[in-house]
């Protein structure tokens, strides 16, 4: 069992330097031609999830031929020890993002320099060579953006059951597949865990800003920007034609948004930082007309952390 906790503090450590290279890649500040580093340790990191594979079907053949009761349950014990801190992490501290580190490992096995190009880029048009800020349709404008005809998917009509069943849904796929279908994508880049929740007749989500400092919210200017940003949001989301489907199940929007920091470890680490909710109601009568969105702080609507 010893081998095990070894191969798996191995696993962790590898996985842990990926993520560590991803953001200095992603951020420019290794320079190209380090693909042998990106590799070596993607390599470390498969060799460690064979070993972990490996010692655990060989201790299992072990046990059949002459493990007793006691063996079975440590050894059980300890797998689900193991799986249930994996799942922790993943869950509550997002420190693994398997759904955006797994593209970025399968593009350092194959040697491909992520300095220069993000494994994420495989999943988009090849225009987005750069992740952009989200930029909301001007307020002001008087011409409104034509809307696109939802796609349908298979999963819609389970969807709104569960929803008329008062069950919470995850409906980021809707919003994936439809912002890709009418080249609204690059909006969300950096939303995820969007849910409708019928019981509290809400649309919540997280929004993460990956390049705002902590500095940066010490200014008023700074957060009126963030402020800004995540009301544009709102208004453009509000929009979607897609959403229409899910209309009926909400009356206000919810975000919890997030920014980059370096922790203790110096690793880089999310921390929550400003929550706000916004009626629907509201979004749509002020559709098209400026907002002062200081207002969300004077009516209590924004919270920061």
């Amino acid at each position: 069992m010893l081998e095990l906790i070894i191969a798996y503090v191995i696993l962790a450590v590898a996985f842990g330097l990926l993520r560590v290279l991803r953001s200095l890649a992603w951020e420019r500040k290794i320079p190209s031609g380090t693909t042998w580093l990106f590799g070596l340790v993607a390599y470390v990191a498969l060799i460690a999830v064979v070993g972990v594979a490996f010692i655990i079907g060989a201790s299992l053949l072990a046990m059949v031929d002459d493990g007793d009761i006691w063996d079975w349950i440590g050894f059980l014990l300890l797998v689900l020890a193991l799986a249930g801190l994996t799942y922790y992490i993943e869950e509550y501290y997002e420190a693994i993002d398997f759904s955006d580190m797994l593209p970025f490992w399968l593009a350092c096995l194959r040697l491909e320099d992520p300095a220069i190009r993000r494994a994420e880029a495989a999943k988009a048009p090849e225009s987005r060579k750069q992740p952009k800020q989200i930029v909301a349709p001007d307020p002001l404008s008087t011409h409104p953006r034509e809307k696109a005809k939802p796609v349908e998917r298979m999963e819609l009509k389970e969807e709104l059951e569960r929803l008329s069943a008062g069950e919470s849904v995850d409906v980021a796929d809707a919003l994936r597949v439809n912002s890709l279908r009418d080249g609204t994508a690059e909006r969300y880049e950096h939303v995820r865990k969007i849910f409708v929740d019928p019981e509290d007749r809400q649309l919540r989500f997280q929004l993460l800003f990956p390049s705002l400092k902590n500095d940066g919210l010490q200014s008023v200017d700074g957060r009126v920007r963030v402020l800004q940003q995540v009301y544009d949001l709102f208004q453009f989301l509000q929009e979607e034609a897609w959403l229409a489907d899910f209309d009926v199940h909400i009356d206000e929007f919810r975000v919890e948004c997030f920014l980059v920091t370096i922790d203790s470890f110096n690793m880089p680490t999310e921390r929550s930082f400003l929550r706000v909710y916004v009626p629907l109601s509201e979004l749509r009568d002020h559709a098209g007309k400026a907002y002062a969105v200081t207002e969300l702080e004077r009516l209590g609507r924004a919270t920061w952390i």
